[in-house]
């Protein structure tokens, strides 16, 4: 067996001469080094808190427990094959087909072919599978869902669908799970219950995503008369029971159990024979959500996160097995209420006391969104703005200034303020802490609108705009209550 090289780390400040000149003259004795040991699989090349390494490396990955996944949606063309609103997606579509692939090369700025995606090729896909079924809403950046238009196919209208995951989100009631394998950005991960882009999670790195549940496929099941009939379960049995041991739940409990005992009071959308597993709340919860729901609330854990940075920023999270059937209960119902609030369910957000002020035309404007913190100058900004709707809408004034109270706290501390999307309109009672907050590599407070800048605000879009500030602030709260041992 060959002897293994033996392993020095050491750092030099300084310039570059003076650096230079200790790494031309010295040697392995005189420089300060220290040994390092060989830890496999990764082999590090730099000095670690080892004792804490252990710890983490006691859990188990996310990548063992959901062994298919896949990276997010890659179209190699956005501004294409994504748009805010389904009928200019549809438009565009339509035109793709009719159009010669030259004339939409030069139409739509879509610049050479590469390797995987091509003019023709796009046109094609689309020529072959044409219709409406085909739109999909796509989860883009944090609480932005966008639309595209999905067939599946690789190297098509989309370049890489990664259907082999995709399409049990596409077509089916389900969750995922998405998190980088490494990143540079916000630890954490972000749930989804549709398709997703590359980029939905992480700013810089790639987004990995992980379903909970399979579906039967009709051409697989033509092929393999041993292929399942029913969802299945994206978990390893044995990680899985063991995972349901350390926290006092029965792993056969599942939502596919509870199939077979329809006709359900809250029928899945899947149809009157499946088990509609997002309605059930608590310890109603089949097995499979709770377990998923407990590696949320670990990985929105600000404790689990500053003990182990430097090991989530290198791998796919490793999440510490329950201590205790208390603890996961705990922890799994935490997560569970981040995860509605994160899909946006609206019994979860509940009221946003963020009203929107201001006359004019409600596009975001360049240079904004601006926020500014509450003080008493800014009673001097109001006028006769419109309620929550927008100016242009001539929605009913609030109180003149002098009635209008000014909050400059939030509930959970910090301060308050204004978002404002062009000079006259704005975001009442804004929390700081909301404006500020990071999901991955994005500030979804500030992203959303930035993405939006020359576009006028619809109704809705200030109502969701109102929903996401609400969520953030929720966020922050109820991860704040997380309370997980690490010993």
């Amino acid at each position: 067996m060959a002897r293994q090289a033996e392993l020095y780390h050491g750092e030099l400040w300084g310039s570059r001469a003076a650096k230079n000149e200790a790494l031309w003259t010295g040697t392995p004795g005189n420089l300060s080094l220290t040994p390092l040991p060989h830890k496999a699989p990764l082999h590090p090349f730099i000095s670690r808190d080892y004792g804490r390494e252990e710890r983490y490396q006691r859990g188990f990955s996310v990548a063992e427990l959901m062994p298919v996944n896949s990276v997010g949606i890659v179209t190699a063309r956005d501004a294409l094959t994504i748009d805010m609103d389904r009928e200019t997606l549809w438009e565009r579509v339509r035109d793709m087909k009719l159009s010669d692939p030259e004339e939409l090369r030069q139409r739509y700025a879509l610049g050479a072919d590469v390797r995987d995606w091509r003019v023709e090729w796009a046109k094609a896909d689309i020529t072959r599978h044409f219709g409406q079924t085909y739109l999909k809403q796509i989860a883009y950046r944090p609480f932005d869902m966008r639309w595209t238009y999905y067939t599946g196919n690789s190297r098509g209208f989309i370049c890489y669908p990664r259907d082999e995951v995709m399409r049990h989100l596409a077509e089916h009631e389900n969750l995922a799970l998405m998190v980088p394998k490494q990143t540079k950005d916000e630890l954490g991960g972000l749930v989804n219950d549709g398709i997703a882009g590359h980029k939905a999670f992480s700013g810089f790195d790639i987004t990995s995503n992980f379903p909970l549940y399979f579906y039967p496929d009709n051409a697989t099941e033509q092929r393999d008369a041993f292929a399942p009939k029913q969802r299945t379960l994206n978990f390893d049995p044995k990680l899985y029971a063991a995972i349901c041991a350390a926290a006092g739940i029965d792993p056969a409990d599942t939502a596919m159990s509870r199939d077979a005992d329809g006709p359900h009071p809250n029928p899945s959308p899947e149809g009157e024979g499946l088990y509609d597993f997002r309605a059930a709340t608590g310890d109603a919860r089949p097995s499979e959500v709770k377990v998923f729901d407990y590696i949320y609330g670990v990985l929105h854990s600000p404790a689990y996160r500053e003990t182990f940075a430097e090991f989530l920023k290198i791998d796919f999270p490793r999440i510490p097995y329950p201590h205790s059937p208390e603890v996961f209960r705990h922890v799994s119902e935490k997560g569970e209420a981040l995860r509605r609030l994160h899909l946006m369910e609206a019994g979860a957000i509940g009221a946003t006391p963020y009203p929107y002020h201001g006359e004019g035309d409600d596009v975001v404007a360049s240079g904004f969104p601006k926020f500014e913190k509450s003080s008493p100058s800014l009673r001097d900004r109001e006028g006769d703005h419109a309620e929550h709707g927008g100016g242009a809408s001539g929605a009913k004034a609030p109180p003149p200034p002098s009635a209008v109270p000014l909050p400059t706290a939030s509930p959970q501390g910090g301060s308050t303020g204004r978002v404002f999307i062009n000079r006259d309109q704005y975001f009442d009672g804004v929390p700081e802490i909301a404006w500020t907050f990071r999901i991955g590599g994005y500030q979804p407070a500030q992203k959303w609108l930035k993405d939006r800048r020359g576009r006028a605000l619809s109704w809705d879009d200030i109502g969701h705009y109102q929903k996401i500030v609400k969520i953030l602030i929720e966020t922050d709260r109820i991860m704040r209550e997380i309370a997980l041992p690490l010993d």
